[in-house]
Protein backbone atom coordinates (compact mmCIF):
# COMPACT_ATOMS: atom_id res chain seq x y z
CA UNK A 1 0.00 0.00 0.00
CA UNK A 2 2.83 2.68 1.27
CA UNK A 3 4.48 2.04 -2.29
CA UNK A 4 1.20 3.12 -4.30
CA UNK A 5 1.11 5.85 -2.22
CA UNK A 6 4.40 6.40 -3.07
CA UNK A 7 4.33 5.99 -6.41
CA UNK A 8 0.87 8.35 -6.70
CA UNK A 9 2.93 11.21 -5.02
CA UNK A 10 5.61 10.49 -7.67
CA UNK A 11 3.56 10.44 -10.81
CA UNK A 12 1.41 13.80 -9.55
CA UNK A 13 4.88 15.28 -8.71
CA UNK A 14 5.73 15.01 -12.41
CA UNK A 15 2.82 15.66 -13.65
CA UNK A 16 2.28 18.47 -11.86
CA UNK A 17 6.10 19.87 -12.75
CA UNK A 18 5.36 19.24 -16.65
CA UNK A 19 2.73 21.03 -16.72
CA UNK A 20 3.81 23.92 -14.49
CA UNK A 21 6.44 24.73 -16.43
CA UNK A 22 4.60 24.57 -20.05
CA UNK A 23 2.54 27.34 -18.63
CA UNK A 24 5.14 28.88 -16.84
CA UNK A 25 6.56 29.50 -19.97
CA UNK A 26 4.03 30.42 -22.65
CA UNK A 27 3.72 32.42 -25.24
CA UNK A 28 1.05 34.48 -23.19
CA UNK A 29 3.07 34.60 -20.08
CA UNK A 30 5.96 36.55 -22.23
CA UNK A 31 3.04 38.98 -24.10
CA UNK A 32 1.72 39.86 -20.82
CA UNK A 33 5.14 40.18 -19.05
CA UNK A 34 6.27 42.20 -21.81
CA UNK A 35 3.25 44.55 -21.73
CA UNK A 36 3.74 44.73 -17.57
CA UNK A 37 7.34 46.25 -18.17
CA UNK A 38 6.24 48.45 -20.14
CA UNK A 39 3.61 49.87 -17.97
CA UNK A 40 5.79 49.97 -15.07
CA UNK A 41 8.56 51.80 -17.33
CA UNK A 42 10.88 48.49 -16.83
CA UNK A 43 12.39 49.29 -20.20
CA UNK A 44 15.75 47.37 -19.41
CA UNK A 45 13.31 44.37 -18.09
CA UNK A 46 10.59 44.31 -21.16
CA UNK A 47 13.08 44.92 -24.18
CA UNK A 48 14.46 41.27 -22.74
CA UNK A 49 11.53 39.37 -24.12
CA UNK A 50 11.89 40.62 -27.77
CA UNK A 51 14.17 38.73 -29.81
CA UNK A 52 15.64 40.31 -32.58
CA UNK A 53 18.84 42.88 -30.96
CA UNK A 54 17.98 45.26 -33.73
CA UNK A 55 14.73 45.58 -32.69
CA UNK A 56 15.81 45.65 -28.67
CA UNK A 57 18.19 48.24 -29.91
CA UNK A 58 15.35 50.34 -31.51
CA UNK A 59 13.05 49.85 -28.46
CA UNK A 60 15.19 51.09 -26.29
CA UNK A 61 15.71 54.32 -28.45
CA UNK A 62 12.72 54.79 -28.44
CA UNK A 63 11.68 54.53 -24.57
CA UNK A 64 14.23 57.49 -24.63
CA UNK A 65 11.48 59.63 -26.07
CA UNK A 66 9.89 61.68 -23.81
CA UNK A 67 6.38 61.22 -25.68
CA UNK A 68 7.00 57.46 -25.88
CA UNK A 69 8.40 57.09 -22.59
CA UNK A 70 5.14 58.54 -20.89
CA UNK A 71 2.93 57.40 -23.30
CA UNK A 72 3.96 53.64 -22.93
CA UNK A 73 3.15 53.27 -19.26
CA UNK A 74 -0.19 54.80 -20.15
CA UNK A 75 -1.50 51.60 -21.93
CA UNK A 76 -3.87 49.45 -21.38
CA UNK A 77 -4.03 45.84 -23.25
CA UNK A 78 -6.09 42.43 -23.45
CA UNK A 79 -5.28 39.48 -24.89
CA UNK A 80 -7.75 37.48 -27.23
CA UNK A 81 -6.99 34.16 -29.23
CA UNK A 82 -3.56 32.35 -29.63
CA UNK A 83 -2.34 30.49 -32.11
CA UNK A 84 0.20 28.41 -31.42
CA UNK A 85 3.19 25.33 -32.96
CA UNK A 86 5.90 24.23 -31.63
CA UNK A 87 8.26 27.25 -32.58
CA UNK A 88 6.07 29.75 -33.10
CA UNK A 89 2.56 31.84 -31.56
CA UNK A 90 0.97 34.76 -32.50
CA UNK A 91 -1.44 36.26 -29.76
CA UNK A 92 -4.35 39.00 -30.83
CA UNK A 93 -4.40 41.91 -28.47
CA UNK A 94 -6.22 44.98 -28.71
CA UNK A 95 -3.53 47.67 -27.16
CA UNK A 96 -5.51 50.91 -25.83
CA UNK A 97 -3.33 53.52 -26.11
CA UNK A 98 -3.56 57.59 -26.03
CA UNK A 99 -4.27 58.59 -29.83
CA UNK A 100 -1.38 60.11 -30.78
CA UNK A 101 -2.79 61.79 -33.81
CA UNK A 102 -5.05 63.52 -31.58
CA UNK A 103 -2.83 64.62 -28.98
CA UNK A 104 -0.60 66.00 -31.99
CA UNK A 105 -3.78 67.04 -33.86
CA UNK A 106 -4.56 69.39 -30.70
CA UNK A 107 -0.80 70.82 -29.80
CA UNK A 108 -0.79 71.80 -33.29
CA UNK A 109 -3.78 74.45 -32.93
CA UNK A 110 -2.52 74.93 -29.62
CA UNK A 111 0.39 75.90 -31.69
CA UNK A 112 -0.97 78.02 -34.50
CA UNK A 113 -2.86 79.90 -32.31
CA UNK A 114 -0.69 80.97 -30.20
CA UNK A 115 1.45 81.96 -33.51
CA UNK A 116 -1.73 83.51 -35.07
CA UNK A 117 -1.83 85.61 -31.54
CA UNK A 118 1.13 87.03 -31.73
CA UNK A 119 1.66 90.37 -34.61
CA UNK A 120 4.62 89.35 -36.36
CA UNK A 121 4.28 87.43 -39.67
CA UNK A 122 7.91 86.13 -38.40
CA UNK A 123 9.05 82.71 -38.66
CA UNK A 124 8.55 80.72 -35.60
CA UNK A 125 10.31 77.57 -34.41
CA UNK A 126 8.43 75.69 -32.22
CA UNK A 127 9.52 72.46 -29.78
CA UNK A 128 5.87 70.31 -29.85
CA UNK A 129 6.76 67.78 -27.45
CA UNK A 130 5.52 70.28 -24.30
CA UNK A 131 2.34 70.77 -25.92
CA UNK A 132 1.48 67.38 -26.91
CA UNK A 133 3.03 66.11 -23.52
CA UNK A 134 0.60 68.61 -21.76
CA UNK A 135 -2.40 67.67 -24.09
CA UNK A 136 -1.24 63.52 -23.16
CA UNK A 137 -1.30 63.92 -19.30
CA UNK A 138 -4.74 65.32 -19.18
CA UNK A 139 -6.56 62.28 -17.96
CA UNK A 140 -9.48 63.28 -20.39
CA UNK A 141 -6.97 62.57 -22.96
CA UNK A 142 -8.64 60.49 -25.84
CA UNK A 143 -7.48 56.70 -26.12
CA UNK A 144 -7.85 54.68 -29.53
CA UNK A 145 -7.62 51.00 -29.33
CA UNK A 146 -6.01 48.91 -32.05
CA UNK A 147 -6.19 45.18 -32.54
CA UNK A 148 -2.60 44.46 -33.21
CA UNK A 149 -1.36 40.37 -34.15
CA UNK A 150 1.47 39.88 -31.68
CA UNK A 151 3.61 37.33 -33.32
CA UNK A 152 6.38 35.16 -30.88
CA UNK A 153 9.00 33.35 -31.40
CA UNK A 154 10.26 29.97 -29.75
CA UNK A 155 14.58 30.53 -28.71
CA UNK A 156 15.71 27.75 -26.46
CA UNK A 157 12.94 27.53 -23.76
CA UNK A 158 12.09 30.63 -24.08
CA UNK A 159 9.16 32.72 -26.00
CA UNK A 160 10.28 35.67 -27.47
CA UNK A 161 8.42 38.99 -28.68
CA UNK A 162 8.94 39.79 -32.76
CA UNK A 163 8.69 43.44 -32.54
CA UNK A 164 6.94 44.74 -35.66
CA UNK A 165 6.12 48.23 -36.62
CA UNK A 166 2.44 47.47 -36.47
CA UNK A 167 3.07 46.30 -32.67
CA UNK A 168 5.25 49.78 -31.82
CA UNK A 169 2.57 52.04 -33.52
CA UNK A 170 -0.74 50.31 -31.33
CA UNK A 171 1.89 50.62 -28.50
CA UNK A 172 2.73 54.38 -29.38
CA UNK A 173 -1.32 54.99 -30.26
CA UNK A 174 0.26 55.84 -33.86
CA UNK A 175 -2.46 54.17 -36.69
CA UNK A 176 -2.77 54.81 -40.50
CA UNK A 177 -4.35 58.43 -40.94
CA UNK A 178 -5.20 56.75 -44.42
CA UNK A 179 -7.66 54.59 -43.17
CA UNK A 180 -9.64 57.16 -41.02
CA UNK A 181 -11.52 59.22 -43.31
CA UNK A 182 -12.80 61.71 -40.83
CA UNK A 183 -8.73 63.13 -40.16
CA UNK A 184 -8.23 65.81 -42.46
CA UNK A 185 -5.07 67.15 -42.72
CA UNK A 186 -4.08 70.86 -41.94
CA UNK A 187 -0.85 72.77 -43.03
CA UNK A 188 -0.01 75.37 -39.78
CA UNK A 189 1.19 78.67 -41.45
CA UNK A 190 2.75 81.27 -39.45
CA UNK A 191 1.43 83.85 -42.09
CA UNK A 192 -2.50 82.36 -41.68
CA UNK A 193 -4.96 85.76 -41.24
CA UNK A 194 -6.91 85.84 -37.71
Amino acid sequence: MKKIVVLFAIIITIVGFIVWNGSFNSPQKSTNAFLKNIQKGNWKSASSYIKNSDAKEYFLEETQDKYNGFVFKKIKYEIGKIKKDDKQASISVKIIAIDKRKAQDIAFEKIRKEILEKDSIESHVVDTIPYVLKVVESPSAEKVTLPVKIKLVKVGDEWKVDLTEDFMDALTGTYDRRTDKHIEFERIDSTDEK
